[in-house]
């Protein structure tokens, strides 16, 4: 997490590549499935030791899917994420 802190803009850059190589189909969304690998990916990289279970997904899905057409745009990953790791900072004293 420190990493973000130090280099700006690498978590939108982390982020977008991410975000580019799972959305497998090129369409410019991820689906659920899409967003397991995503996750799982990205958790494995940054050290983050939470479990990625059915209901994970489905209940990021929910949150990230901001306006309902049940697909993640990037913008809303990217969002989701800023939040998500200001968040894991805050509980783990990296601010």
């Amino acid at each position: 997490m420190t990493h973000f802190k130090s280099t700006e803009g690498a978590l939108d850059e982390a982020v977008t590549g991410y975000f580019t190589k799972y959305d497998a189909d090129g369409n410019g969304h991820i689906d659920r499935k899409e967003l397991r690998q995503f996750l799982c990916a990205f958790f494995e990289e940054f050290n983050i030791k939470l479990p990625i279970t059915d209901e994970f997904v489905d209940a990021t899905f929910r949150e990230l899917d901001q306006d309902k057409s049940n697909s993640i745009e990037l913008e809303e990953i990217k969002v989701y994420s800023q939040h998500f790791m200001a968040t894991m900072g805050k509980l783990f004293g990296v601010e």
